[in-house]
């Protein structure tokens, strides 16, 4: 006689949250939702740090 047991895995709940994006995993981490018009100017060696230049000026 073969038996089979049978396990029902419920779904983890979502967090209730009032931001409209979760909060990023790691501190070099940005999130946002929109859109930046400008350029960004990376530091001299070091592609990753940089300035981003809006068209307003800022």
């Amino acid at each position: 006689m073969i038996t089979t047991e049978i396990t029902t895995i419920e779904p983890t709940p979502k967090a209730e949250t009032t931001e409209p994006i979760r909060p990023p995993n790691n501190p070099l981490q940005h999130r946002a939702i929109g859109l930046l018009r400008g350029k960004y100017v990376p530091k001299e060696g070091e592609l990753a740090l940089g300035t981003l230049h809006t068209n307003d000026g800022a």
